[in-house]
């Protein structure tokens, strides 16, 4: 971060734990209630605005993005079953990324980031750069990144 000069000041600490380090022992309406409340703030970060420079073409970014995480995927020996109408809808539907607002993406959401505390959602791990995690709660809060 020195090079970027940047820095990162810790304002406050979520307690919790990871939700799938014991998701599955939780009862399938305490299992259902965390994933509603986890989708509900998945759509609050992605309603903020992303500061993105304006040389950056969403789209292409994008499909890079996918043209990674494709390639990786084909390294593994496991493939989804007609993976192919996965990554036809994929490619197909990349056209809506033009002239879309550039918000701010939390494209590795999953259980591992989602921060659970007496067996209720309390928050995301919101994985912001290549070395860089903060853990965010949305509810209730104004925030401006």
């Amino acid at each position: 971060m020195n090079e970027a000069n940047l820095s990162v000041m810790v304002l406050s600490y979520i307690e919790g734990y990871p939700a799938d380090e014991f998701i599955w022992n939780l009862s399938d309406m305490a299992q259902f209630n965390i994933g509603l409340a986890a989708g509900k703030e998945l759509r609050k970060i992605h309603q903020l605005h992303a500061h993105a420079p304006q040389t950056i073409q969403w789209e292409e970014a994008q499909k890079r993005k996918f043209s990674f995480y494709l390639n990786e995927y084909r390294k593994d020996s496991y493939q989804l079953p007609k993976e192919h109408k996965i990554l036809n809808f994929i490619e197909n539907n990349f056209y809506l990324l033009k002239e879309r607002p550039r918000t701010l993406l939390h494209d590795d959401f999953h259980l591992g980031h989602i921060i659970v505390q007496n067996n209720t959602y309390n928050g995301v791990d919101l994985y912001c750069g290549r070395s860089v995690a903060v853990l965010i709660k949305l509810t209730g809060c104004d925030c401006s990144i």
